[in-house]
């Protein structure tokens, strides 16, 4: 940052805006005429320095939104198609992810976009999914075509998560046709893998279920990530019954439908999906329809990590850090994220389920600075607590 002495920089997407957060504190505010480098975003004028008089006053901070979507090479428009009919899908597509699918250091970002009404369909590339790559000089660029995510029908939410513990991040896209897992091959493309790991959403009975909210989280500790996504109608439009699906993964590229028997099956529709260790035991329990639904664990080994910023290099809750945890010939990854699904939130400390394994393990921390961090021995069945440049 050139023009003022800044403390912290944070981008926000927002409806369609990027939003560059700057803050700075009043005290420490000295106008500089250094030109701003190229493809680097300015931050704006700064206001004249508060002068008081009388006792000694706490220096305030100045927190400036700018929207720097014109320069950041975005073009993404979100295409509902609104129709006479004013189907309820209409008014609830919208999602975005914020990931780093090349693992590059830089935080990319997916949009999932609709399609016709009636036919639900991406009938030209105005209604494609688009994921663009951030550039690391405060420009994206659109690889949707180089990566493979055009999407299929009309998609609403997405959620991402490795789930073949090959450290790059994954894409679960929903959708009221389809539902797609598609799986980042690591060379900057993506490869759909639906049918194959079974995971299309389709009931036995009633056919493809509206999915709106979807997470991934390894509720039986195995190591391997499972998935589930909620309906937010019981009989949505066009008259089709939605309902709530779990599917535990029971090997790499191999899902199964567990809703009935994790006790899922007479989920009401909801939009809330949510998870975290209630009662402490290591493994993580569901919020969702309106009920509180404790897991009463297996045998398998665990680990969670706590995660802490400075509140000053590094944002006090962690949200952006990675960590990976190396288990032979498999890397675990997991981020603190600051939402997930449709107005959901986890909780911030990151779960590792451990399977078999019971011995000390290794963490690589990538922290949203880009500085990186390893612990090494950590005991499982235990939670850890890193702080921002401190040893645990």
């Amino acid at each position: 940052m050139t023009g003022l002495k800044a403390r912290a920089v944070l981008n926000v997407f927002l409806a369609g805006s990027i939003l560059a957060l700057v803050v700075f504190p009043e005290a420490a505010m000295v106008q500089e005429t250094k030109p701003v480098a190229p493809g680097r975003i300015a931050p704006p004028p700064a206001p004249a320095p508060v002068r008081r008089t009388g006792p000694e006053v706490r220096p305030t901070t100045t927190i400036v939104f700018e929207n720097v979507i014109e320069r950041s090479g975005i073009t993404y428009v979100l295409k509902n198609s609104v129709s006479p009919s004013r189907y309820y899908y209409e008014t609830m597509i919208g999602g975005a992810a914020v990931f780093d699918f090349n693992n590059d250091g830089f935080l990319d970002i997916f949009f999932p976009n609709g399609g016709t009404i009636p036919g639900l369909e991406k009938a030209d590339p105005s209604y494609y999914n688009r994921l663009y790559r951030n550039d690391g000089d405060g420009t994206f660029t659109d690889v949707t075509d180089q990566a493979g995510v055009r999407g299929l029908g009309y998609s609403m939410g997405v959620a991402t998560g490795d789930y073949d513990n090959d450290g790059f991040v994954d894409l679960y896209v929903c959708g009221v046709n389809h539902n797609q897992l598609l799986h980042n091959n690591g060379d900057g493309t993506f490869s759909d893998v639906t049918a194959k790991a079974g995971v299309p959403g389709i009931h036995p009975k009633f056919g493809k279920t509206w999915a709106i909210t979807a997470g991934w989280f390894d509720y039986d500790n195995d190591g391997r990530l499972d998935l589930f996504f909620t309906t937010v109608y019981g009989i949505a439009s066009f008259g089709k019954k939605n309902y709530p699906v779990l599917y535990r993964q029971e090997s790499p590229f191999v899902f199964s439908d567990a809703t009935a028997s994790a006790g899922l099956a007479q989920l009401s529709p909801t939009s809330q999906a949510a998870w975290a260790d209630f009662n402490n035991d290591g493994h993580l329990d569901l919020v969702t329809g309106g009920k509180v639904l404790v897991h009463r664990g297996t045998a398998n080994h665990w680990l969670k990590v706590r995660l802490e910023g400075d509140g000053r290099i590094v944002n006090r809750s962690a949200i952006g850090t990675q960590v990976r945890l190396r288990l032979g010939d498999q890397t675990l990854t997991r981020q603190v994220e600051a939402g997930t699904g449709e107005g959901n939130q986890n909780d911030l400390t990151l779960h590792f389920g451990l399977g078999s394994h019971g011995t000390p393990v290794p963490l690589e921390i990538f922290w949203p600075n880009a500085s990186r961090q390893v612990v090494g021995n950590v005991l499982p069945d235990r939670t850890i607590s890193i702080r921002f440049g401190k040893s645990p």
